[in-house]
């Protein structure tokens, strides 16, 4: 028995169950299939009741058919009706878009947001700066809105809804400004700083004064760095921006400084020349391992590492299969001690690899104490580091390093806040596990990893986490892909993507799947979803990896497996042939040959039948089952004759016959005696022999 529970209108699915009820039943794997989901499920001879449930599956209110097979004993099938669609529709119009109030300068807009399925929530309505809320009630199909208080005179405007994961928007333009008030204008000068040899780089002042202001947003912006943009106040006299850390070159510089409802202007600067004289960077490394520990047979091995002028970047150093990393600053001279426990005790001897991208990479060896172990104990031992902060996330990876003294076969569970990863482990004198963690939030806290392994140990390792680097709310993406059924006419199917951004930038989301893909416009501010629907995509079984991009963002992807081909193969066609030959002919000495050709689930086209120099061909339709072909005058040899068919699109056949032997009818003449001449009549007579 299957069943189809309620419609989910987040997502537009439901979820079935089947209850299967077995008598006499087999011992083995009862196999449940529904449309491109498949469970198995052990059974024994006492088994009676199995239930299986199948998530995610598209509401479209059609029959479907689950398959249950179990070998040994039968199968059997369970129809149902799937619940028809609760996807909730949302839509945006403006009613009004208002008049200038002369007394503010400011206009009130009305709008309507229409909604189908609608369930109870809160609809996010925004204009620029201005936002509103609206409470939805359960089967609401239109609800009015409205905004007030707006600055007159700033031109088109973009009206957004957010309800339960969904957007719409509608654009119009404000009503034309009716205040008399001063003219704002802009100037702006820029200046630069003096080149640092250290890091030959510059910074670059932006002064820009201000007349009769409106509040509102100004934002400057410098080529190849990000703009700075600052909320003033009415009638602000004078801003400064400046820029940090710009790479000296010599070269001509404009900042373009924008103000809305006020203007746009530019200041020109001239950077300095290049001062950079880049000292020589050196990396040595010196390994010292510690003392044998009787109670875990390891040893730490202590790694101390001098710069010498080093480059910014990422000092990495590797024992084996553990390694650390340290952040390198350049122009500043320093040492880092590594520290690498829970090492196995072996005697051997081992190379400590120091290295630095844009400097050089050093190789160190040292000999590991031998074994001071009487018998294998099973240990465990951690470290964890943190990654640079990602300022474009404000994020950081976390890597655990897991080092296993004789460990048992088992799994290990490594733990970081609310994610984890496993591993399985075998019974060795030693193992080590890496793992690394993305996508932590940068906030500078004291943050603890968790290993541990079953009949061994648990061990904990902290570090903490650099503090936030992001000067603006996070923005992020996720993605929820759920594939449809194939659909047996085209072997087909359809995937809709659910699409969550928090903090978006404004731009282009890009959703691909393979060679097809969608875009969607985006908003700073807020967060926001689309739903993607891509069609067509050939039913394969394999695996396909949905990817989410939106510049200045991030790039997510989802894997996902489309569901088994469903085509069903057209019927085959062939052909198959008789030849057969007819007597000789006296009078020429040839006879006719007849083929006779049976074709299966034939091709429309043209069959073409060859018999040695000659050629005939019979048009064929999906209906022709006989063909006959005859090939006259010819000529009697004795010999076999091979006939070859064959039809485009079907298949090529061929046969054998025998001709008829030669019936020439053959005629020869002698002179058996010419004769004599009789003298009294001056003749002769001759005879001879017909052969």
């Amino acid at each position: 028995m299957a069943t189809a529970g309620l419609c989910a209108s987040a997502t537009n699915t439901y979820s079935s169950t089947v209850i299967v009820t077995l008598t006499n039943p087999t011992a083995g794997t009862l196999t449940i299939t529904h449309g491109g989901q498949t469970q198995t499920l052990l059974t024994t001879s006492a088994t009676t009741t199995l239930t299986a449930t199948f998530d995610n599956l598209i509401s479209d209110g059609n029959s479907h058919t689950v398959l249950v097979s179990l070998p040994g004993c039968s199968t059997t099938s369970a129809s149902y009706t799937a619940p028809t669609s609760c996807r909730v529709e949302l839509g945006l119009a403006i009613t009004d878009p208002g008049v200038c109030l002369p007394g503010t300068n400011t206009y009130n807009t009305t709008g309507v947001i229409s909604l189908t399925n609608a369930v109870p929530g809160t609809a996010t309505i925004t204009d620029g700066t201005s936002t509103t809320t609206i409470a939805i009630s359960a089967g609401a199909t239109s609800v009015p809105y409205s905004l007030t208080g707006l600055p007159s005179g700033t031109g088109s405007h973009t009206v957004t809804v957010s309800y339960l994961g969904q957007t719409a928007s509608t654009t119009y333009t404000a009503p034309a400004s009716c205040s008399i008030a001063p003219v704002c204008s802009l100037s702006a000068t820029a200046t630069a700083g003096l080149c640092a040899t250290a890091t030959n780089t510059y910074s670059a002042s932006i002064v820009v004064s201000l007349t009769n202001t409106t509040a509102g947003m100004i934002t400057i912006s410098l080529p190849g760095t990000t703009p700075v943009s600052q909320t003033l106040a009415a009638n602000t006299p004078t801003f400064t921006a400046v820029f940090q850390d710009l790479p000296s070159d010599g070269a001509t510089h404009t900042a373009t400084i924008s103000l809305p409802g006020c203007g746009t202007t530019t200041a020109t600067y001239t950077a300095p020349v290049s001062c950079s004289v880049a000292p020589v960077c050196s990396i040595s490394a010196v390994a010292t391992p510690g003392l044998c520990q009787s109670a875990t047979n390891t040893f730490t091995n202590t790694v101390v590492v001098s710069l010498t002028n080093p480059q910014t970047g990422i000092l990495t150093v590797t024992d084996g299969p553990a390694s650390l990393t340290f952040a390198a600053v350049a122009g500043s001279s320093g040492s880092f001690t590594a520290t690498f426990a829970g090492i196995s005790s072996t005697g051997a001897s081992h190379t400590v690899t120091t290295s630095l991208p844009g400097c050089s990479t050093i190789s160190t060896t040292y000999t590991a104490p031998v074994s001071c172990s009487l018998a294998p104990v099973c240990s465990l031992s951690a470290t964890a580091t943190a990654g640079l902060c990602a300022t474009a996330t404000n994020t950081y990876s976390a890597t655990a390093v897991i080092q296993l003294t004789n460990p048992t076969a088992g799994v290990l569970t490594v733990t970081a806040g609310v994610q984890s990863a496993t591993f399985v482990t075998t019974t060795a004198p030693s193992a080590t596990f890496t793992v690394v963690f993305p996508g932590l939030l940068s906030d500078g806290a004291t943050h603890t990893i968790t290993a541990s392994l079953p009949s061994c140990s648990s061990i904990t390792a902290t570090y903490t986490a650099p503090t936030s680097c992001s000067v603006a709310p996070v923005c992020s993406i996720s993605a929820v892909v759920t594939p449809g059924l194939c659909q047996i006419a085209t072997n087909t199917f359809t995937t809709v993507a659910l699409i969550n951004i928090t903090n978006p930038t404004t731009g282009i989301l890009t959703v691909s799947d393979g060679p097809a893909s969608l875009t969607f416009a985006t908003v700073a501010g807020g967060s926001a979803s689309f739903t993607a629907t891509l069609a067509n995509i050939i039913s394969d079984g394999a695996s396909h990896t949905l990817t989410a991009t939106l510049p200045g963002c991030s790039t997510t992807s989802t894997t996902y497996t489309a569901p088994a081909s469903c085509s069903i193969a057209p019927p085959v066609c062939s052909l198959s042939a008789v030849a057969t030959a007819g007597l000789c002919s006296t009078a020429t000495n040839t006879y006719s040959s007849t083929v006779v050709i049976t074709l299966t689930n034939p091709t429309a086209g043209t069959l073409t039948v060859t018999n040695g120099g000659q050629t005939q061909t019979l048009l064929t339709t999906s209906a022709t089952t006989t063909l006959t072909a005859t090939f006259d005058n010819l000529i009697s040899d004795g010999n076999s004759h091979t006939v070859v068919v064959s039809l485009p699109g079907c298949s090529t056949a061929s046969t054998t016959y025998t001709a008829p032997t030669s019936c020439r009818v053959e005629v020869g003449l002698a002179i058996t005696d010419p004769g004599v001449c009789l003298p009294g009549t001056n003749t002769y007579n001759t005879t001879g022999l017909s052969v």
